[in-house]
């Protein structure tokens, strides 16, 4: 859902909601947010834990 709405996620309202908490304002400013354009990612990862075993 993001990845279709990535204009929204990284410039509109969503990346000002997130970060407007109150006190937490500072915190949450410094924290990254990451979207997946992978579809497969759940895949991927999967793939990757498999083969660690």
């Amino acid at each position: 859902i993001a990845a279709k709405n990535l204009p929204l996620m990284t410039e509109g309202s969503f990346m000002k909601a997130f970060r407007a908490k109150g006190r937490m304002t500072e915190l949450l400013s410094n924290i990254p947010v990451h979207i997946v354009l992978n579809a497969q990612v759940g895949l991927v990862g999967a793939v990757y834990c498999a083969s660690q075993l």
